[in-house]
């Protein structure tokens, strides 16, 4: 394993447990088994190795749902598989502590993480829109339109404020969330009572 991947990986395992914030370059150095000097030479700062370690992340992600979508046909596999890995891989980030740090002492890296989600939202979106075996009611609706609600509504529950409100975990609103996707895109339109309610 080269440097860089042992730094990053440290900085991830500190994360999950501590969040961002409280990490120093000499927990980072002891957790990776190098020297200050050492990470010194890879990264000018913490601030650079958070940046970093987010973005390993979110290449793995991307890389993933490629993957996925290129190889599977089923919508529902292609939802739980990729909310299952962001919040398994991803726990360094979405856990109540880690997205607190980001939202308060590195604006900047929870905009990008905010408008990354955006997109990826976008992406899965359409493509569950592309691979529904079945015509379904809400892909009569403007794909802008839908995308929009759907990524207004996690930028309002995937929130340290919103989770701590109503005494819910990361995990539970996550597995909710991806429930919601599938039920939406499982709407048949052969079914009379719900298109006439679209009429109505």
């Amino acid at each position: 394993m080269d440097i860089e991947k042992r730094i990053v990986l440290a900085c991830r395992e500190l994360a999950r447990t501590r969040g961002f914030y409280s990490l120093t370059m000499d927990k980072l150095a002891n957790q990776a088994g190098l020297s200050k000097r050492t990470i010194y030479r890879y990264f000018r700062s913490k601030e650079e190795i958070i940046e970093a370690t987010i973005d390993s992340f979110i290449q793995e992600t991307e890389e993933k749902f490629i993957q996925l979508a290129t190889k599977e046909d089923n919508v529902e596999n292609v939802v739980s598989y990729m909310f299952d890995y962001i919040l398994t891989q991803g726990q360094f980030i979405f856990n109540l502590q880690g997205l607190n740090d980001l939202r308060l002492h590195y604006p900047y890296l929870w905009q990008r993480i905010k408008k990354i989600r955006e997109e990826k939202i976008q992406n899965l979106i359409r493509l569950m829109m592309e691979k529904s075996e079945n015509k379904s009611a809400v892909q009569e609706i403007d794909s802008r339109i839908l995308t929009a609600v759907i990524v207004a509504s996690i930028n309002k529950v995937m929130t340290p404020d919103f989770l701590l409100t109503n005494g819910l975990t990361l995990e539970e609103t996550a597995k909710q969330f991806s429930k919601l996707l599938l039920a939406l895109f499982s709407i048949s339109l052969g079914n009379k009572d719900y298109k006439q309610n679209l009429v109505d």
